[in-house]
């Protein structure tokens, strides 16, 4: 990596997975690195997601990788908490882990952050990231490459670095990864975590966002996103869908018996919400959680 006149561009999650989907499929000349980076703010106000104080470090943070990447290089914003960077053209394996090594060094310095007292108070990221390379031999694509990093940056352990080496590697193609996922809805294997929503005025967590999850039986962690597309692509996002509202819905019967009075947000993709039968699907699982409540009697 190294400083040029001209930043190279921000892409939407998409179309950085589709840009890496097309340099893999060019084969060998494809020497293509692929970083995960988890900021994981140790800060409260970053961890809600909102505020004067959150644009102000992404906004840093976008800068100071603008101003390491070169001009074919491109990232992207997955989440306000993880960030995907994709290296054009890299010689090596080291050099990929030399400019993991290089952002995760401008990530660790502490970004100030102006009070309303007119003066700044630094905030410090607890990055991580993790690392793939490969040279484009024939059997990797994007969603299994992405699986490998997001996996490796998960991991908290600074910097992890993911050999890739095409269909003789682990990493899987894109076929067996769908039906690692199809095999992992039918078993209920999904998990949803929990983003609380904190009230600063009271300190108080009144509300939550649902985030899906899959951790895959090596051990690696499945990008959101990645579900998400092979979802919508073998026409299982109604499943997926049904399977986020029914379990958000008995957390929150849970939560309710301890006397915890929570509302959650429960994300859907465009592809849901133009699905005719959404309603029909959210009046039943909303009937399902009704007979879960405390005292209550199903007809």
């Amino acid at each position: 990596m190294q400083r040029h006149e001209r930043a190279p561009g921000r892409l939407a999650p998409a179309d950085l997975l589709r840009l890496l989907e097309q340099r893999l499929a060019r084969g060998s000349g494809a020497r293509t690195a692929l970083l995960a980076v988890a900021l994981s703010p140790s800060d409260r106000r970053l961890a809600i997601g909102r505020g004067a104080a959150v644009r102000t470090v992404l906004g840093e943070v976008a800068r100071r990788v603008e101003t390491l990447l070169r001009s074919d290089d491109r990232y992207a914003f997955a989440s306000r908490e993880e960030l995907w960077v994709l290296l054009a053209d890299l010689p090596s394996e080291p050099l990929a882990e030399l400019a993991a090594r290089t952002l995760l060094d401008r990530l660790r310095r502490p970004i100030a952050v102006p009070t309303g007292s007119a003066g700044a108070e630094p905030i410090h990221l607890q990055p991580s990231i993790g690392v793939a390379w490969t040279s484009g031999t024939a059997g990797l694509d994007a969603a299994s490459m992405l699986a490998a990093v997001t996996g490796a940056a998960a991991s908290g352990q600074g910097i992890r670095l993911r050999r890739l080496r095409g269909a003789r590697d682990h990493a899987p193609n894109q076929a067996q990864l769908e039906q690692e996922l199809l095999e992992a809805l039918d078993g209920n294997e999904l998990e949803l975590h929990f983003q609380p929503q904190l009230d600063l005025r009271s300190s108080r967590c009144s509300s939550a966002e649902a985030l899906i999850r899959w951790r895959r039986a090596d051990g690696s962690a499945a990008n959101p996103e990645a579900i998400v597309a092979i979802c919508e692509r073998r026409e299982l996002i109604v499943q997926l869908t049904r399977f986020t509202l029914n379990t958000a819905l008995r957390r929150m019967t849970e939560w309710s018996a301890l006397g915890l009075d929570m509302t959650v947000a429960v994300n859907l993709s465009a592809a849901t919400l133009s699905d005719p039968t959404l309603p029909l699907m959210v009046s039943q699982a909303l009937d399902t959680g009704a007979c879960r409540q405390p005292g209550s009697r199903s007809n």
